[in-house]
């Protein structure tokens, strides 16, 4: 079995790779199996992005 130091990641990608690890889990695992931790998680990926805003016609042929 191995083991992954997360310690010396910041808080925000430590809860991200443990987010990552429960979709693995999810997407991959036979049985069902969560993360426990002792601090709750503050935020799921995906994040939040500005909306779309297509290009226009002039701008798709620019260079």
């Amino acid at each position: 079995m191995q083991t992954l130091d997360i310690e010396r990641l910041p808080e925000n990608a430590r809860h991200e790779l443990i987010d990552f690890y429960e979709f693995l889990l999810s997407k991959y695992a036979r049985s069902e199996v969560r993360v426990t931790s002792s601090e709750p998680l503050k935020f799921k990926v995906p994040r939040e992005v500005a909306p779309f805003e297509p290009l226009s016609r002039e701008a798709c042929y620019e260079r």
